[in-house]
């Protein structure tokens, strides 16, 4: 009597985990989560120090997104905050309260405030709106990673794009990041197959 070859150990450990995938997947409703699925909700929190100029400014903007905008008065009220929210868009003219250096001067190159932001949260995607976005103004920021400078009389739809691009590029890179730590703690041999299989 002929026996049926044994599978590999591989074949063995892909099986099961494509099995527990799909138990796992089952008990969830069926539904995959998916690398392009949105947020149901994100935060964008303004410091405004202008009377609401630049909040209105990125409501109307955003309001076509699934995104809440808030307002906070000062900077110092916005990095107590920096916990709850998703991004933060700050006036190139902001002052750090507890320093009174202004973000600008004539050049429009001092950005000493995002030193005291990056401590409280080095990876939160920042928006910094300027009058002008000098050369020296794009040069200061371009050394701090996940922020970008962006011309307040930007037409809407442009503005938009741009925050939520740079909203959309942070959310990938962490989950990426989560997925290869994942794997790299895995105590299994794990499978990559296509869609095919």
């Amino acid at each position: 009597m002929e026996t049926a070859p044994r599978p590999s150990r591989r074949t063995r450990q892909a099986t099961h985990h494509r099995r527990r995938s799909e138990c796992e997947s089952h008990q969830r409703g069926g539904i995959e989560p998916s690398v392009r699925s949105q947020p149901a909700q994100r935060t964008v929190l303004v410091v405004d120090q202008d009377r609401d100029r630049d909040r209105d400014h990125i409501e109307r903007a955003l309001d076509d997104e699934p995104i809440v905008v808030e307002t906070a008065a000062t900077l110092a009220a916005a990095q107590s905050s920096v916990d709850e929210i998703d991004c933060l868009v700050v006036p190139s003219t902001v002052t750090d309260e507890r320093s009174d250096v202004a973000a600008t001067d004539g050049s429009g190159a001092h950005v000493e405030w995002l030193e005291t932001v990056r401590t409280d949260a080095p990876e939160l995607p920042v928006v910094v709106l300027a009058d002008e976005v000098t050369l020296e103004l794009a040069r200061a920021i371009r050394s701090y990673e996940w922020t970008t400078v962006i011309d307040r009389n930007e037409p809407r739809e442009r503005l938009a794009t741009r925050v939520t691009d740079l909203l959309e590029r942070h959310r990938l890179t962490r989950l990426s990041q989560r997925s290869l730590a994942s794997i790299a703690l895995a105590g299994d041999a794990i499978a990559i197959v296509d869609p095919a299989g």
